[in-house]
């Protein structure tokens, strides 16, 4: 363990400590919520084997479901959402289903069942990205052994894949893709969005992207949201979906104002000593 790695390491607890007024009553919510469903079993491989469900409070009949995948640097762990490493993961998922679809697939589920993908703060070119992890301090050694060596950066690389002429006719079969991403990002720099989202286009896939001025790898799903008041992606987010299925209930679908859960002092002081 190097020099790097345990200055990061005590950056995240310093980081942890100051935003942990706002984890607290997260977990509180979490785990004593009616609402919350915790570790429903859905598949057979070990990491794959619980999920999470968030069910709206007082509302009946069918509504729109949200599938959120965590970041976490590959490690930890359906209108579909990612987020960082689970923005990637999701990415990859999408465009190897469609490209199956393309020939003889046997999936139990297809990519037109999903209405639209957001990805946040997230890296579709592994290729970019190893050199500036290692200098982060996700040494090349270990993001390639992750990533099941170099050989297998290219095809997990969304923004390569979509790139092949072989699978043109994959592209068209993709939702609607709908990129965020801080332009102060530096774990996951926005250009990986920017790029992302260039190649879908050129490809004639349906994409957006929001980027917010200023705003860090953590700020999009953790700290604005512990800061409250209006939610500025959540929005977004809520927009398309509401667009999507116009017969749906304004009501259950909007956004409330949050409350600050975080003083803001703590959550300038976390930002300061974030190691993302």
């Amino acid at each position: 363990v190097g020099y790097r790695w345990i200055r990061q390491f005590l950056a995240l607890c310093c980081y942890a400590l100051l935003l942990m007024p706002g984890f607290i009553q997260v977990l509180y919510y979490y785990f004593f919520s009616s609402q919350v469903h915790r570790s429903v079993v859905y598949g057979e491989q070990p990491r794959n084997s619980r999920l999470d469900l968030y069910i709206p409070a007082g509302t009946t009949g069918l509504k729109p479901v949200v599938a959120f995948v965590t970041g976490g640097a590959w490690i930890i762990g359906i209108y579909l959402v990612g987020q960082s490493a689970g923005a990637h993961i999701a990415a990859c998922t999408l465009v190897n289903q469609a490209i199956s679809e393309c020939g003889e697939d046997t999936s139990t589920w297809s990519v037109v069942q999903l209405k639209a993908y957001f990805g946040i703060s997230g890296g579709y070119n592994l290729l970019n990205l190893v050199d500036h992890f290692h200098r982060r301090g996700l040494y090349r050694s270990v993001f390639l052994s992750i990533m099941e060596g170099e050989e297998s950066l290219k095809k997990f690389s969304p923004e390569v894949v979509v790139k092949e002429v072989a699978v043109r006719s994959a592209v068209s079969l993709l939702p609607r893709i709908i990129l965020f991403h801080g332009t102060a990002d530096c774990s996951m720099p926005s250009a990986e969005s920017e790029a992302f989202l260039d190649a879908l286009q050129q490809r004639g896939a349906r994409a957006d992207l929001f980027l917010y001025e200023g705003k860090t790898h953590t700020d999009l799903f953790l700290q604005d949201p512990l800061r409250g008041g209006r939610d500025k992606m959540l929005e977004e987010i809520v927009a398309v979906i509401q667009n999507d299925d116009p017969g749906l209930s304004a009501q259950h679908l909007a956004v409330p104002v949050a409350r600050r859960l975080v003083p803001e002092f703590m959550l300038r002081l976390a930002g300061r000593v974030s190691p993302f």
